[in-house]
């Protein structure tokens, strides 16, 4: 999996690898155990592979991953949350209104031990409130976070875009057996110590956004 940790050690420091390869691991291996805390990944540039980065784990979970934005977390339909293991708001806008950011915090924590699901022109109803999510964002101010946070892993990464090649040699790589091996890498690593369920880990970016 040596391209993938490659990717990984370009965009993040090396706690902020190991803290996210955890989270991945745990999610693949825990699907009954609700994560408490959720990484938001930043960078001002675009094109670094941050997104590239976590696919493996997303081909991994397959059609137990929905793809949502900014606005499905802030409208009345919850059609994503149904059955999902893994949720990724693909870019997080500046969420300054405190009645989204307070619905956003309901859906990263459990209790509640439910979510209710509203589709258009059905009836509601209950699933279970099990699924991580993974946000990506491009605004240092995406969030409003409080002082006493205890749900976002704020990671913000500062690398630049590499050579055009190297981003087409890793996806030939994930599209032939890098994402399974990466898949395996994950099912097998050890996350006996490492705690889903308590806080997330204090990180100077998430210090710089709250304020």
């Amino acid at each position: 999996v040596r391209p993938w940790l490659d990717l990984g050690r370009h965009l993040f420091s090396e706690d902020e690898l190991q803290t996210l390869l955890d989270w991945q691991a745990s999610l693949l291996q825990r699907p009954g155990i609700k994560p408490n805390w959720h990484p938001l990944v930043g960078s001002k540039v675009h094109g670094t592979g941050k997104d590239s980065f976590f696919a493996p784990m997303v081909r991994g979970l397959g059609t137990n991953v929905a793809t949502i934005k900014t606005h499905d977390l802030e409208g009345q339909w919850t059609w994503w949350a149904e059955n999902r293991q893994l949720v990724v708001v693909s870019e997080v806008n500046s969420f300054e209104r405190r009645s989204v950011m307070n619905k956003l915090k309901s859906y990263m924590a459990a209790p509640p031990d439910t979510i209710e699901i509203n589709k258009k022109g059905q009836p509601q109803f209950e699933v279970p409130n099990l699924f991580g999510m993974l946000m990506f964002t491009n605004n240092q101010d995406a969030m409003a976070i409080d002082n006493h946070d205890r749900r976002f892993y704020v990671v913000w990464s500062n690398a630049g875009k590499r050579d055009p090649d190297v981003y087409a040699r890793y996806h030939e790589w994930l599209e032939g057996e890098g994402a399974m091996q990466v898949v395996r890498y994950l099912l097998a690593r050890d996350v006996s110590a490492f705690n889903p369920k308590g806080n997330a880990p204090h990180t100077q970016a998430k210090e710089d956004m709250r304020r």
